[in-house]
């Protein structure tokens, strides 16, 4: 059970878990933390004053959904309704925007799952074709040793 590289099967799927386990931590992160959003520091009708009397009364400095004063690299999410400072995107996996609070533990979720997916295939193809070899005597072989394991590890790889 040693695998081509010298490492071997315990290791590389510990190391499976590790990343599923980091997996689910920075995703459940990435959805609990505020992902900046614009609290309203003083009311709407003084904003619109200071700003009128500025001549910076447009789109890019005041959203007109929220009724706040817009920092430079904040948006208004059409999804949450609300303004988020440095707005990436609207995750539909973590439930709310991607922003200055929780970009980095969206990233680390990303890099997470990545690792996740490729031990996951890795160790996968290891399983199903120990010698290495993708020959089509070698696929029958394993879709009749390993059934509808092999049909679930195919169909996600």
């Amino acid at each position: 059970y040693v695998l081509d590289s010298g490492i071997d099967r315990p290791l590389l799927t510990a190391l499976l878990v590790i990343s599923l386990f980091l997996t689910c931590y920075y995703l459940k992160q990435a959805s609990s933390v505020d992902p900046g959003v614009i609290k309203p520091t003083q009311s709407p009708g003084k904003v619109l004053t200071t700003l009128g009397n500025k001549n910076q009364l447009d789109h890019r400095t005041f959203c007109t959904s929220c009724l706040v004063q817009k920092p430079q690299r904040s948006k208004h999410c059409r999804v949450c309704n609300r303004c988020v400072l440095r707005f990436d995107h609207h995750c539909p996996w973590t439930g709310q925007c991607i922003g200055r609070g929780n970009h980095l533990y969206f990233m680390l979720y990303l890099i997470a799952l990545f690792t996740a997916g490729c031990l996951y295939a890795y160790l996968g193809c290891k399983f199903l074709f120990p010698s290495g070899g993708f020959t089509l005597r070698e696929v029958l072989n394993a879709r009749a040793r390993h059934g509808y394991l092999f049909g679930f590890i195919l169909l996600i790889i």
